[in-house]
């Protein structure tokens, strides 16, 4: 009688593992992550000038997976007071019902300070922070 509940309780676990892989939003792309696959860069700034760029992105996010915004809205804006343009500040447009209000003011910080989109994503928040990092990218891209 054991032999018979072990094997459905094996195959319940195998399913549930399966599951929370699946929807932790952990899918592997060639050995990496599916987040990791997007590439990310910072287009050049020398050349742009000072002012407000917008760009927007929206990631495709893996079957089970969940972000808490796929869609960002950005305006970066530029300024070369100090003789190199650099990121002065970035404004998103936030979806109202936006679950996590440390995520946006997060990545804005290390963006500035980096002065580079080669940041870390804010933990459990892996797509949300790739789709603004590609927001901010394409609001600079030429």
């Amino acid at each position: 009688m054991r032999k018979f509940l072990m094997i459905p309780v094996a195959v319940a676990l195998g399913a549930v593992s399966l599951c929370a892989t699946a929807c932790s939003g952990i899918a592997l792309v060639d050995g990496k992550t599916y987040a990791d696959s997007i590439p990310v860069s910072l287009p050049p700034l020398a050349g742009l000038a000072d002012g407000d760029y917008r760009g927007s992105y929206t990631i495709a996010v893996p079957a089970g997976s969940v972000a808490m915004a796929r869609e960002f809205k950005v305006v970066v804006t530029l300024d070369s007071d100090t003789g190199t343009t650099r990121i002065s500040g970035i404004v998103v447009e936030t979806p109202e019902d936006f679950p996590d209000a440390t995520l946006i003011p997060t990545m804005i910080a290390r963006v500035i300070d980096a002065q580079s989109l080669e940041v870390d994503s804010v933990s459990g928040a892996t797509f949300s922070s790739k789709s603004f990092l590609k927001a901010v990218e394409y609001a600079l891209a030429p």
